[in-house]
């Protein structure tokens, strides 16, 4: 594949993934990378925030499970050009993956496979997965497809026990389906500086990291309201709050991240 697929992934909710997935991939999209969003969350956050349609419109389940061939018209047909960017939809029928899939051969492989046809079709620079918080099979799909994963945490004692559990799920995909894949690092979110529990875990958080085989970004987005009422508004923080302190990280971990993926950053 041309394009850079990269997941935004983490077996925990509320930790700051579907913000982390909108504002990269808007990052991207400022610094001139053709960029295509894809909601695989039946929870369909990241299709809110970016005001794409979902009833009555093609979405990510109606490729995952066309009968016929994916077709070049199909995909354009999917994809939506939104003020934000270009997104392919989630959809909460996405929650029947499971059993829709059961029965199709290499079915790890079918968002792979997908993905394929859409390069094919697009020239995208990167593919941004915004993965749902479960371990199944539509999480294994996008282990599967990925070739960087990228994993938000909160710098919060339980959360940082979850790791535990994601970078099983992480080593298992490596070892099954895609060697191929890469951590590019942990992201700590919701990060509130002034408080000494908050950096101590967040030392805990780099020795998981450690273990991981991966490293700890060097930015953490800040604790801020405003990432709350971007979501209200349903606008990217970027967009709704471009000057705020968890924008402007979020604009350096961007930075960073285009460094360790050896892209070259423009801003």
């Amino acid at each position: 594949m041309r394009s850079i697929v990269i997941a935004v992934t983490n077996q925990k909710g509320g930790v700051g993934k579907t913000t982390t997935a909108v504002n990269l991939a808007v990052f991207l999209n400022e610094l001139h990378h053709r960029t295509l969003l894809i909601d695989v969350d039946p929870q369909v956050n990241s299709s809110d925030t970016y005001r794409a349609k979902i009833f009555g419109e093609p979405t990510l389940y109606d490729l995952l499970l066309e009968d016929g061939p994916i077709t070049e018209e199909l995909v354009k047909e999917t994809i939506q050009h939104t003020d934000f960017g270009d997104i392919i939809p989630g959809d909460p029928n996405l929650t029947e993956a499971d059993d829709a899939l059961y029965n199709v051969s290499d079915r790890y492989f079918t968002l792979k496979n997908l993905l394929e046809k859409i390069d094919g079709f697009t020239n995208y620079d990167y593919i941004i997965l915004d993965t749902n918080p479960s371990l199944n099979t539509l999480l294994k799909c996008a282990l599967c497809s990925a070739n960087w994963a990228i994993l938000p945490c909160k710098p919060t004692r339980y959360a940082v026990q979850g790791m535990a559990t994601l970078s099983s799920t992480l080593v298992g995909a490596q070892q099954e389906y895609n060697p191929e894949l890469k951590v590019a690092g942990i992201l700590p979110v919701d990060f509130d500086g002034r408080a000494n529990v908050y950096r101590d875990t967040l030392g805990n958080l780099e020795d998981v990291a450690k273990k991981m085989g991966t490293s700890v970004f060097s930015v953490a987005i800040r604790r801020s309201s405003i990432v709350d009422a971007a979501q209200d508004q349903r606008m990217p923080l970027l967009k709704y709050a471009p000057k705020s302190k968890p924008a402007l990280d979020y604009r350096e971990f961007g930075k960073e991240l285009l460094t360790i993926l050896g892209g070259e950053n423009n801003g």
